[in-house]
């Protein structure tokens, strides 16, 4: 008698413990979904800023041109361009983030659902021993 109880509180503290690390991998996870989507504003505001950044240059590069100053204009149109290049680097950038938060959900859900099935063993070995909790 005295050995069942042991070995019941070891197969209870073990499945326990199975229980509390996949709680701490579903915290840790929305953690980081959380994370991922504040980058991702972060980046569409970087992405508002140079497009910002275009449009001014654009009017400074066009009044140049009329201005008869030529040459100068080149310099907006490089800055235009350089701009250019890194919006498109941060849009793919918001997308491999997308995808990351669209990955961890499904990984929260896959971990939910083990959870679930973990608790409902556990319940059924509970009425199995008369132990319902």
């Amino acid at each position: 008698m005295y050995n069942d109880e042991i070995v019941d509180m070891i197969v209870r503290q073990h499945n326990a413990q199975k229980i509390a690390i996949k709680q701490l991998k579903i915290n840790s996870i929305h953690k980081d979904i959380i994370r991922l989507k504040q980058e991702n504003r972060n980046i569409g505001d970087k992405v508002t800023n140079f497009y910002k950044h275009i449009l001014h240059n654009r009017r400074k590069r066009t009044k140049l041109y009329v201005d008869g100053l030529g040459d100068l204009s080149y310099v907006y149109k490089d800055r235009i361009n350089r701009d250019f290049k890194t919006i498109v680097y941060l849009e793919k950038l918001q997308m491999i983030n997308s995808r990351l938060i669209n990955k961890h959900r499904s990984k929260v859900k896959s971990l939910r659902s083990e959870l679930q099935e973990l608790k409902k063993g556990l319940n059924v070995l509970g009425d199995i021993k008369g132990e319902v909790k």
